[in-house]
């Protein structure tokens, strides 16, 4: 599973209340995640992010790759999994992810 440590906002070198694990839920949410194409097992994503549109893409069992700024596992990333998975096993996106752990 992905870290769900607090996101660091290099523009402005501060930590969000917000964890990545939330983020993701809150992008999926809010339908900012679009399946641009899948190509088994390929899933290749636009994610509207909270500073700007990020492409990502998902090689299953291989490589996931997002080109925000971010670094390390992202929030972008974690969301278009979730929704892969959904596309694929029709398991909602946001069950996928489970709980936010308090």
């Amino acid at each position: 599973m992905c870290d769900v440590s607090t996101i660091h906002d290099e523009r402005k070198g501060e930590n969000m209340a917000e964890t990545i694990h939330e983020k993701a839920l809150r992008l999926i949410a809010t339908g900012a995640v679009t399946v641009m194409s899948t190509e088994w097992p390929t899933v290749d994503a636009d994610v509207q992010g909270d500073h700007g549109n990020y492409q990502v893409t998902v090689r299953v069992g291989d490589h996931v790759r997002c080109w925000c700024p971010a670094d390390g596992d992202c929030s972008h990333m974690l969301a278009v999994l979730a929704v892969a998975l959904e596309s694929t096993t029709g398991l909602p996106a946001a069950m996928a992810l489970g709980p936010v752990n308090a």
